[in-house]
């Protein structure tokens, strides 16, 4: 007997079209890996791996049973122990009694099981299941990174204002030692003048002492009148 719902309907292997006919161009594509070849084909890299459905249903599965068996060891955790009336009695009846084949079993079931063990539940808790791997879960990472982004960009804007400011102080002392200069220049000038009229006046004194320049009060003839220029000739050579 044929299980398939609908027997007479047929499914191209290749590229899942319905009822293909006899002109039908597959075009394939992998269900594992999504190429452009058939499904498991000799060349699919994901041929051998785990489909992503079996995987979680494992995981569905283990967790299941790890949260049955903490349950079941919490319970016999839990359960409050009967009082005894008297310390005496009870311990002369634990001495004549025996126990029964049932009562071994439930022993025997309660040493079977698993008991608590933190890493364990320490290692469910933390680890990342494979279907928040695979969907990209990454809440805490994202937000750290973020905030890591902002604080960058935050010291970017400050170094920048920093050398903003730093430029705007070069330019001012660039200025201010330009003023400098240029008041030093002045003043150098300034100084070479006056060197100079005061050389003219020493010039034009020697000259006078050594007669060659008879000034308005000699007798010995009209005075001769000296120019400034030839006085700067005269001190020029004179040095």
């Amino acid at each position: 007997m044929d299980v398939c719902p609908k027997p007479t309907d047929k499914v191209c292997r290749g590229c899942d079209a319905p009822n293909p006919g006899p002109n039908h161009q597959c075009s394939p594509h992998c269900k594992l890996c999504g190429g452009a070849h058939m499904t498991a084909d000799r060349n699919c890299h994901a041929r051998y791996k785990t489909p992503y459905i079996v995987t979680k249903r494992q995981w569905e599965r283990r967790r299941a049973n790890e949260e049955a068996e903490a349950t079941t060891t919490n319970y016999f955790t839990s359960k409050p122990r009967s009082r005894s009336r008297t310390p005496s009695r009870s311990h002369s009846r634990s001495r004549s009694r025996t126990p029964g084949p049932r009562k071994q079993q439930q022993r025997r079931a309660r040493s079977r099981t698993p008991g608590w063990t933190p890493t364990r539940d320490a290692k469910t808790t933390d680890s990342v299941s494979f279907s928040d791997a695979v969907k990209g879960k990454r809440a805490t990472n994202a937000e750290a990174g973020g905030k890591i982004h902002t604080k960058i960009e935050a010291e970017i804007a400050q170094l920048t204002q920093t050398i903003q400011t730093m430029q705007k102080q070069i330019e001012c002392m660039q200025a201010q030692i330009h003023a400098k200069d240029e008041l030093i220049q002045k003043l150098q000038s300034a100084a070479h003048s006056e060197t100079d009229q005061q050389e003219m006046q020493e010039t034009q004194e020697e000259l006078v002492e050594d007669g060659e320049v008879e000034g308005p009060d000699t007798k010995r003839g009209p005075a001769i009148s000296l120019n400034v220029s030839t006085l700067q000739a005269y001190a020029r050579s004179n040095r």
